[in-house]
């Protein structure tokens, strides 16, 4: 063989052994004729890092008996894991939960670490790795070491959703992105979350007025924005669609409420009507059911507009983990997709379930608000101790 043969062969292998290991892949070669020198090392890839789970744990409240507050967190058997030494107690959220400490708000890991010290006068649960927090009168976004992100200078502010949250400056909403930029002026009497790369937004109009309603429920207030001309935006602030409702809610699973002058309907994407307006009021689909009202009485729709649960309820919350709290006469309780009640409580108000456990409200014997949670038996795991009574 000749020297010029013999170089090309030398050539040719280092040039695969170079590309192989460059690749990531093993450098296993076959003899070659005249022998070659030694190859490099087999690439070995480094394992992924196994992500830590973090236990499912639950904001609990109650009153000592001089009347203060005393918080803490049970695991999802009821066992109090982090000690009653708040002030107050927000659920966790991205592994962090914000706390009350004195007058100020900061946040704890799932071992009760304070990890960002107490410092807000008001603190929100953490989302896409920002949360919002207020300082004073204003509120601005802070990462998970604490870092201010978004200076304060806002008069609302929510948590992110899909890139979005919402903000307020005077008594307008629009909305802003991760950096803190404006990218949807505030030009909205009100302006829900993001969902599904669209928000309902409101106009109030000289045509279409706007005003605040409110009511009480068991002890609870809820309030309620009416009125104006709702439409549709996109992410960039642009019409999502041509027509204009009377009310509109959030999407689900590609179907939204929407309102034509009294009633409720659902609308597709384009903005078709696709289940006719004939509810007196309509919630978002959750679990491909929807609570709806028909002559003051709640039940529940599928998503052809199908009556699957009767109207029976006074009142009927979305279905979450198969269950849905609802109201019957001064009767709380869950029913699941058929509408059996499986679930009958002596209680002010129910919440939904969340990873196995529902918060309810108990009435103790000063008429007072005290918070308990059961799971999805039915079982009480974890009840205020006791009855000086906390009002939410």
């Amino acid at each position: 063989m000749s020297n010029w043969r013999l170089i090309q062969q030398v050539v040719v292998v280092t040039i695969v052994i170079v590309l192989l290991v460059g690749c990531g892949a093993p450098a296993t070669l076959l003899p070659a004729e005249p022998p070659i020198p030694t190859p490099a090392p087999a690439f070995t890839p480094t394992p992924e890092p196994v992500p830590t789970s973090i236990p499912s744990l639950f904001p609990i409240v109650q009153y000592d008996k001089a009347g203060d507050i005393e918080a803490g967190y049970i695991d999802v058997s009821g066992q109090i894991v982090i000690q009653l030494q708040f002030d107050d107690a927000a659920s966790f959220s991205e592994g962090l939960a914000a706390v009350r400490a004195g007058s100020l708000w900061g946040y704890i890991d799932a071992t009760g670490t304070m990890v960002i010290q107490p410092k807000f006068d008001e603190a929100r649960p953490f989302s896409e790795g920002l949360a919002a927090v207020r300082t004073g009168t204003l509120w601005g976004y802070i990462d998970a070491t604490g870092a201010a992100v978004i200076q304060p200078l806002f008069k609302t502010a929510s948590s992110f959703t899909g890139g979005r949250a919402r903000i307020s400056m005077e008594e307008s909403f629009g909305y802003i992105d991760p950096t803190g930029e404006v990218v949807i002026a505030p030009d909205y009497g009100d302006a829900p979350d993001f969902s599904e790369g669209v928000a309902s937004v409101m106009k109030c109009t000289s045509q279409k007025p706007c005003s605040i309603t409110s009511f009480t429920f068991s002890g609870f207030t809820f309030t309620n924005m009416t009125g104006g001309e709702w439409s549709y935006i996109d992410q960039a602030g642009d019409s999502a669609m041509s027509p204009t409702f009377d009310g509109a809610k959030s999407f689900s699973g590609g179907l939204a409420p929407a309102k034509i002058g009294e009633s409720w309907g659902y609308i597709d994407k384009t903005g078709a009507m696709v289940i006719q307006p004939q509810f007196e009021d309509a919630h978002v689909f959750s679990e491909e059911l929807s609570a709806v009202r028909i002559d003051k009485i709640w039940g529940y729709i599928d998503r052809t507009g199908t009556l699957v649960i009767p109207p029976q309820f006074e009142w009927a919350s979305d279905f979450s983990e198969g269950l849905a709290a609802v109201t019957i006469g001064e009767e709380h309780g869950y029913v699941d997709k058929t509408g059996a009640i499986v679930i009958r409580l002596k209680c002010n108000y129910a919440e939904d379930f969340s990873e196995g456990l529902a918060k309810v409200w108990l009435e103790d014997e000063n008429g007072k608000n005290t918070m308990a949670y059961i799971n999805e038996k039915g079982e009480y795991i974890w009840k205020a101790s006791t009855s000086t009574g906390a009002t939410p």
